[in-house]
């Protein structure tokens, strides 16, 4: 829009790529630039800070509280009306001086860091105690920690909860369905200082952390509410700076910093770790684009949650405090932030928000502002998702990387350019040495690279008869299985028939969930799914939190006329699919395929089987089958 503007400007137009921002300052500095800063609002104009701590020269339209941070000798030279015709004139004015000198602040740099500091000393000085009320005892905090099989982490949040330096606290522990024997055992062992202390532990069905939290906040006593994540740790002043924010400010809700924490143990002392996160309490205008308000680790007054209702309880949701904390913007509550960490926020790749879908995690969010009809959302819930989506997934999955793996050559790939000619052929020889030449040849291919390195063309040339046809892929076509088609699957177990199994279909993406239990095998059949010339089919496998422990899952291409279920099994067992899959951990999934000797003449169907690992007759787990694709020749 700009260079098709500017073709009618008496002026040439020079667009500069520069991102760094010292660079920039320096720029503007070497050039004798004029800088026009033309807001139409502006209450935290942090260009025009950048200007004057700079001293770089500035016009600026009189809005807001621009005139505020400017010394009144200054003001009226450099400020302007939001208008067009006034803007062109302030700046046709500045120009033809051609003396143009910096603007003066109202207040130095220096002069507000102090002022900074003061206001946040203020928030945080202990409460003012009324006369006659010096023995009255400080309100009680409800503390509430939601947990599920994290028995070597939980600890280490009670460990915190016992060293806070507030008096009056209730420590609620609402187990969520744990299915982990140590954490049951755990459990156990902390009873009887529960119950010496007046704390519980309350134990219920598996219903996600939003029905945790709520069944805690159902139960507490305090008329303050604190949530305390599992696998967090307060530092020891958490609950008392807390307090003294709430009653110092009247405020319904206050969040915090947080200081981040990667290892699996809490540091001894609070002085080391860092910061990556800084929420401001609002506002709510920007709050579909990122989260302003602060993490689930926040306090609460209990009659907030009379006013706005209960956290949401959707499960796969992990965005449920960002909703909350939106709708009670919205309602008009007052949020605000302490200025400085108060506990530790532990990061890991398994965490619910390392392994969160952008859009699924901003669904709820945008039911909110549609309730409370904000112009034209669904013009900016599409300009969300198109500028935010890929984005957020690569950094979550290269983020992850960093913390899991532990081959370089996986990092290497992550820090280098994408798409570029070395990036593809260091792709090309992990691909390769994973067992996978078909993928590695097509790569080079890409790159136009023919230096194959590092034994790659060793791999290629023992793999070429199995590869070659890949090089063809235009004779291909691969399709994934949508929501429907899963719907309709047949579900059925072996040896024994289990009438209450569950399983469902989640969209976003499409997968299929199906329950194992004991030495069963439960199988979904889908009927005629797989097209003539079908050669094979993928799908990616996984464990829900739900039901957890060692699983077993197998993909096949049968023809399932005139079968039952118990002959579908036995040929599980003959290596006519993709052979057992194991799988051990929530949330990690993995790849799984199969193939068939030569393209199928006609249609056929596609079996999905899971099964319980390790001989155990109690044992239950819930696999996910996601991103089915079936494999299947164009032209035979």
């Amino acid at each position: 829009m700009i260079v098709r503007r500017a073709r009618q400007w008496p002026f040439k137009l020079k667009l500069l790529p520069i991102r760094d921002e010292p660079e920039i300052f320096r720029y503007l500095r070497q050039s004798h630039a004029l800088v026009a800063i033309t807001h139409a609002a502006a209450q935290l104009p942090m260009d025009v800070v950048a200007c004057l701590d700079e001293e770089i020269p500035f016009v600026a339209t009189d809005v807001g509280s621009i005139r505020d941070m400017l010394h009144p000798k200054s003001a009226d030279t450099v400020m302007m009306e939001a208008s067009a015709s006034a803007i062109a004139a302030k700046i046709a004015e500045a120009l033809q001086s051609r003396a143009i000198s910096p603007a003066k602040p109202l207040h130095g740099r220096a002069a507000r860091e102090k002022a900074w500091s003061r206001l946040h000393a203020k928030f945080r000085r202990e409460p003012r105690k009324a006369a006659g009320s010096r023995r009255s005892r400080p309100p009680l905090v409800s503390i509430i920690t939601a947990h599920y099989n994290r028995a070597r982490l939980l600890p280490q949040a009670i460990a915190s909860v016992r060293r806070q330096d507030y008096p009056n606290i209730e420590l609620i522990v609402v187990d969520d369905g744990s299915t982990d024997p140590e954490a049951i055992e755990l459990l156990a062992d902390l009873e009887p200082e529960f119950e010496q202390r007046g704390w519980r532990i309350i134990r219920q069905k598996n219903g996600f952390l939003g029905k945790a939290r709520n069944t805690g906040i159902r139960a507490a006593k305090g008329s303050l509410i604190l949530f305390l994540d599992d696998d967090n740790a307060l530092f020891p002043n958490a609950v008392s700076t807390f307090v003294a924010g709430m009653q110092n400010s009247g405020a319904d809700i206050c969040t915090t910093f947080a200081k981040w924490l990667n290892e699996p143990f809490v540091p001894p002392d609070t002085k080391s770790g860092y910061m990556l996160y800084f929420p401001v309490g609002g506002p709510p205008d920007i709050a579909l684009i990122t989260n302003p308000y602060g993490d689930a680790n926040a306090i609460f007054r209990r009659e907030v949650f009379d006013r706005v209702g209960y956290l949401n309880e959707e499960r796969g949701f992990s965005a449920s405090d960002w909703e909350f904390f939106l709708r009670a913007d919205l309602a008009g509550l007052e949020i605000i932030t302490v200025p400085e960490p108060l506990y530790w926020y532990r990061s890991a790749p398994t965490g619910m928000n390392r392994n969160a879908e952008w859009l699924r995690n901003r669904r709820p969010i945008i039911d909110v502002f549609r309730k409370h009809k904000f112009a034209h959302t669904d013009m900016f819930v599409q300009l969300g998702i198109s500028s935010n989506t890929a984005s957020h997934e690569k950094d979550l999955n290269l983020w992850n990387l960093e913390l899991r793996v532990k081959d370089e050559r996986y990092l290497r790939l992550s820090s280098g350019p994408a798409n570029a000619a070395d990036a593809m052929q260091l792709l090309a020889e992990i691909a390769a040495r994973e067992g996978r030449p078909d993928t590695a040849i097509s790569l080079l291919a890409h790159a136009g690279r023919s230096d194959f390195t590092l034994g790659v063309v060793d791999m290629l040339n023992a793999a070429a008869d199995e590869t070659v046809p890949e090089l063809h892929s235009s004779l291909y076509r691969e399709q994934y299985l949508s929501a429907e088609p899963l719907r309709l699957a047949h579900v059925a177990s072996h040896p024994d028939a289990v009438a209450d199994l569950l399983s469902y279909v989640e969209r976003s993406p499409d997968q299929l969930f199906l329950e194992a239990r004991g030495g069963n095998v439960t199988m979904a059949l889908l009927k005629g799914v797989c097209p003539p010339g079908v050669i094979g089919a993928s799908c990616w496998i996984y464990l829900d939190e739900d039901l957890t422990g060692t699983a077993q899952f197998q993909l096949a291409i049968v023809d399932a006329e005139n079968q039952t279920f118990g002959e579908l099994a036995g040929m599980l067992d003959l290596d006519v699919g993709s052979g057992w899959a194991d799988v051990s951990r929530p949330h990690e999934p993995r790849e799984i395929r199969t193939a068939i000797s030569s393209p199928a003449s006609g249609r056929r169907d596609l079996l999905l089987a899971v099964r319980c690992g390790g001989g155990r007759p109690q044992a239950r787990v819930l696999g996910g089958f996601s991103s089915i694709q079936i494999r299947h020749v164009v032209s035979n």
